[in-house]
């Protein structure tokens, strides 16, 4: 839909959802999709804005078409997706973090997923589910230095591409408890091409800057994006 911008939502227990920019009216995406889609992480290629991949309780999915059917990637089963992410400067490689803390890495533009390292915190709290990773940032610079946003277990570090991590809560004051990380770039004069997220903890309002498209979200995951 050139010329248009359209807004995708993820739902925990609804499956995917889009529009376009001042319509009122929401269309439900589920060609292709697992039954009863948990869309809980939703990533749109930098280059291509038709590809969109969503990670779900059954894997991360991929459509070619702006959202109009979708196809499961190949990764192992089992795996519920929770933040997706392309690396900085390469977006045929693709980073994922699942429930369980797994860090996967895709070199071929997301058709196939391999287990990358597994964050371990031995001081997180303890909960009825295993700990989630909520947001990955990469330094654009630097894409071997990485952060993952982890549920109820802080902040983790890699310096070596994903390969390796350290929980790096000293650094932070007081409980950590983050919601997603992402580095930031930030040049006024360019404000175009700069992102940035600000996503505070339990329905905290997240505002992402992306090709001049401001995306407000609250209490789900909210994407905007200006085709050109």
């Amino acid at each position: 839909m050139p010329g248009k911008t359209m807004i995708y939502v993820g739902a925990e227990a609804d499956g995917l959802y889009r529009k376009e920019e001042s319509d009122g009216k929401w269309e439900k995406l589920a060609k292709g999709m697992p039954p009863s889609p948990q869309v809980r992480a939703i990533a749109i290629h930098p280059n291509d804005s038709k590809t969109i991949f969503v990670g779900t309780q059954r894997g991360v999915y991929r459509s070619q078409n702006g959202g109009d059917s979708f196809e499961r990637m190949n990764m192992a089963e089992g795996r519920h997706v929770w933040a997706i992410k392309f690396h900085p400067n390469d977006p045929t490689t693709m980073f994922l973090g699942t429930e369980g803390s797994e860090v996967f890495k895709s070199t071929d533009a997301g058709e196939n997923w391999e287990h990358l390292a597994t964050i371990i915190n031995q001081d997180s709290v303890q909960m009825a589910f295993a700990t989630r990773i909520l947001g990955i940032g990469i330094e654009a610079n630097n894409p071997d230095q990485m952060y993952a946003a982890l549920e109820v277990g802080g902040a983790a570090h890699s310096s070596d591409g994903g390969k390796s991590w350290t929980i790096v809560n000293k650094e932070f004051a007081g409980d950590v408890d983050l919601w997603t990380s992402m580095v930031s770039l930030w040049d006024p004069p360019t404000l175009p091409q700069c992102s940035y997220l600000i996503e505070p903890a339990y329905g905290g309002v997240a505002i992402e800057v992306r090709t001049g498209t401001i995306c407000i979200s609250k209490n789900s995951l909210t994407y905007s994006i200006q085709e050109a």
